[in-house]
């Protein structure tokens, strides 16, 4: 018996399939549980600032406000 090993393709993951499974997580865990104060402080630092000069869309806003 020969000990050869098994080669498997695996697709390599877009960026944005990556980051559709990301939010498709956070959605599941919000649904699971309220968030703690770890997740909260999480989604606050992952929120990108604005660059100088530009302002947030009217979605962004309401998005910061909640």
């Amino acid at each position: 018996m020969s000990d050869a090993i098994a080669m498997q393709f695996v697709p390599p993951v877009s960026p944005e399939d990556q980051a559709r499974a990301d939010l498709y997580g956070l959605l599941a865990r919000l649904f699971y549980a309220p968030p703690d104060a770890n997740l909260l402080t999480e989604l606050r630092l992952a929120a990108p600032p604005a660059a100088d000069g530009e302002s947030l869309t009217a979605e962004g806003e309401a998005l910061k406000a909640a």
